[in-house]
């Protein structure tokens, strides 16, 4: 009897352990790609081909031809001592230092109405309105040379009392030689307090040149 029942007894403790074994729960399996880093899409990329499309687009626009921009300040420059070489035109004769109110009425009695027509007068004319000799050679030249813009009369006086008688004579002067035959000829005709300066007889050569270029 006492067999029997060790024997239940074992059983019981047999079946007990079996039963606690197999109903403990299973550690859960780790998701195998919850690691796992996705790759970026394809569509995020940059794309090589929109890239150099982007640097081409945003590449300046080419600068304008540097012969084009002379050119166009070339003939700018020339249409300007145009209307400068036309302007004298309207400029009245009492424009010039030797020219007063009286001998003006008298040169336009005569035909002469304005500087222009003054630089081209004949040697009669100039002689009826008072004019003889060098004087009627440097009224002549004083009215030629008002073409020029910028000059005032005393220096047209100045610029004719030292020989100079054309546009196209000044142009070929050089400042330091036509200084020094002004500084002499203004001691005479005493036409300014002071002689012209090698930079104002540069600026004044110099629209001589343009005004000569633009007459050609």
């Amino acid at each position: 009897m006492k067999i029997l029942i060790a024997l239940v007894v074992v059983a019981l403790i047999y079946f007990l352990y079996r039963r606690f074994s197999a109903g403990s729960p299973a550690a859960p399996a780790q998701d195998a790609t919850s690691d796992v880093t996705p790759e970026p899409s394809s569509s995020t990329a940059p794309s090589t081909s929109s890239a150099t499309t982007q640097q081409q687009s945003s590449a300046p626009a080419p600068v304008a031809e540097v012969t084009e921009t002379t050119q166009a300040v070339a003939l700018s420059s020339a249409a300007s001592q145009t209307d400068a070489a036309e302007a004298h035109k309207t400029l009245p004769l009492e424009h010039l230092v030797s020219i007063n109110r009286s001998t003006g009425a008298t040169l336009r009695a005569l035909g002469v109405s304005d500087l222009a027509s003054l630089a081209n007068a004949n040697t009669e004319t100039l002689i009826a309105a008072g004019f003889e000799g060098a004087a009627a050679n440097n009224l002549k030249a004083q009215a030629a040379l008002s073409a020029l813009p910028g000059v005032s009369p005393h220096e047209l006086m100045a610029l004719a009392a030292s020989g100079v008688d054309s546009v196209a004579s000044l142009a070929k002067e050089q400042p330091q030689a036509l200084a020094a035959r002004i500084e002499k000829s203004n001691r005479y005709f005493g036409s300014l307090k002071s002689g012209l300066g090698i930079q104002q007889l540069q600026r004044i050569i110099g629209a001589a040149n343009a005004t000569a270029n633009a007459a050609a």
